[in-house]
């Protein structure tokens, strides 16, 4: 790990913002896409591959301009 790595930086602004707005940066939807392909591939994966149908999945999200990532260096300069 680089001296001075900042890998947390987007995880802290991101609750600041929970706690100072009281709603989730992050859509609910999103959250529920992630984890259901996730689901899904595991579940595919143990049956040995199976083509799995995702009718859970089947709605519309549209993603919001700023992602929430982390851009840039992941280490602070160091005095």
């Amino acid at each position: 790990m680089p001296p001075g790595a900042k890998f947390f930086d987007a995880q802290v602004h991101n609750l600041e913002k929970l706690f100072t707005k009281k709603e989730s940066p992050i859509p609910i939807k999103r959250t529920l896409l992630t984890s259901g392909v996730l689901e899904a591939a595991m579940n595919s994966n143990f049956q040995k591959g199976k083509m799995l149908t995702t009718k859970q999945l089947e709605f519309a999200y549209t993603a919001k301009a700023d992602s929430g990532f982390l851009r840039g260096r992941i280490s602070a300069e160091i005095d």
